[in-house]
């Protein structure tokens, strides 16, 4: 920030100040040049945040992290015709939000990527082309595993389609989608998850797949 206020070919006749507090549900971080951070808020607490925010003649939201919460707000700012910059929100409902701006790539960018990858070692070793796909059940699982299922190829079959909860007091139930997985054959396991990637890998352990 303090270069940008430096450098006045930037953001010419603008100082960006940024004051930041504690996050609680109730709290967000905020800036003094007509900027908002929500981070970590319930959803109703930040869709009554935007509001209030655009009352307050706020014009740029940053913040939330999730497809299935960006959604949400990217429609609320959308209607009060204030704009949104999030960091990791990949679904594709997002592109008919002309306001909404991201810094990871649509599903649809990362889902062919992966897509490619798999054919291109279908091409050098035999079992790639038998995959299984996971994912949370959160916007941003469901969305990807869709994606890809859709975008594969012929050359690509999807021997499962396993959903779980990524919660550790839920981990039984992901050791039995796991077990599903292990007994349709696939040689390949794609997993779709926004966090918690250390259970997904322990599920993996325990039931020795590779």
């Amino acid at each position: 920030m303090r270069d940008i206020n430096e450098d006045h070919n930037i953001l010419p006749n603008i100082t960006l100040k940024l004051e930041i507090a504690p996050v609680a549900l109730s709290q967000s971080v905020r800036s003094q040049c007509e900027k908002v951070v929500i981070s970590n808020l319930t959803m109703q607490l930040a869709i009554d945040a935007i509001i209030g925010y655009d009352e307050a003649n706020y014009t740029l939201i940053l913040g939330n992290p999730s497809s299935s919460s960006a959604v949400q707000t990217a429609t609320v700012s959308s209607v009060l015709d204030m704009a949104q910059l999030a960091s990791l929100p990949t679904t594709p409902e997002l592109t008919s939000f002309p306001n909404f701006f991201r810094l990871t790539p649509p599903a649809i960018d990362q889902v062919l990527s992966i897509r490619d990858t798999i054919l291109y070692y279908i091409g050098i070793q035999s079992g790639w082309n038998a995959v299984a796909v996971l994912s949370t059940t959160d916007g941003f699982g469901v969305s990807m595993a869709s994606s890809f299922i859709e975008n594969a190829t012929p050359e690509i079959t999807i021997a499962s389609y396993r959903q779980y909860i990524a919660d550790p007091s839920l981990y039984d139930n992901l050791l039995k989608e796991m077990e599903e997985i292990k007994n349709s054959g696939a040689r390949v396991i794609v997993s779709f998850a926004f966090d918690e990637w250390e259970i997904t890998a322990g599920a993996v352990s325990y039931t020795h797949l590779r």
